[in-house]
């Protein structure tokens, strides 16, 4: 790359817990939606979501 490039930007890891109930599943998908919109909306390329839960 050349100096003064630009590179994608990738947001690998973004989640909220979900143990135990809090926040609540509406809470949660507020956060989603407004992380990705935010994220998309500012140029973020690709963007993944982590759910801990989901772990062995």
């Amino acid at each position: 790359m050349r100096c003064g490039g630009t590179l994608p930007i990738w947001i690998t890891e973004l989640g909220s817990t979900s143990i135990g109930g809090m926040p609540s599943q509406l809470e949660q998908a507020e956060f989603a939606f407004k992380a990705s919109i935010t994220a998309f909306g500012n140029g973020v390329e690709k963007f993944f979501w982590y759910d801990r839960g989901l772990d062995p």
